[in-house]
Formats: structure tokens, sequence, C-alpha cells
């Protein structure tokens, strides 16, 4: 009998992690300008109604889909 160190389990070996991307910080910081009811979140930037008709109000529905295309069987 030989006195040979033998291994039982396969050797391991180690992987290299791959760095993650870096989360956006944005939902965070838009979180707690929220909690602590800062006002460029909500009143500064909001356009009026009145607004929003004058700018998106001339703009024609865009024509049916369907009337571009047709079924090829």
């Amino acid at each position: 009998m030989g006195t040979a160190l033998v291994p039982l389990i396969p050797t391991v070996q180690w992987l290299h992690k791959v760095p993650l991307p870096r989360p956006d910080p944005s939902f965070v910081t838009q979180l707690i300008a929220n909690a602590e009811h800062v006002p460029q979140t909500s009143r500064l930037r909001r356009a009026s109604s009145e607004d929003a008709r004058i700018a998106y109000g001339s703009k024609l529905p865009l024509p049916s889909v369907s009337a571009r295309t047709r079924q090829v069987a």
C-alpha cells in the first residue's frame, strides 16, 4: 500500500468574475427627491394642459397601418 494523496473530487477551477454593469442611480435619486418633496420632480417641469394642446393639437393622426399593408398567404 502506498502513502500518496489521491484526490477524491475533481479539482476546483476558479473563474474570474465578469464585472457587472453599474446600476443607474437615477431611480434612487428620484425616490429620495420624492420623499423629501423636492419641487423639481413635479411642479417646475410640468407643462400646463394648454401648453400640451398647443404642442400636440396640430398633429394629424397617423393613417391606419392596414391601409398600407396586405396579408400574404
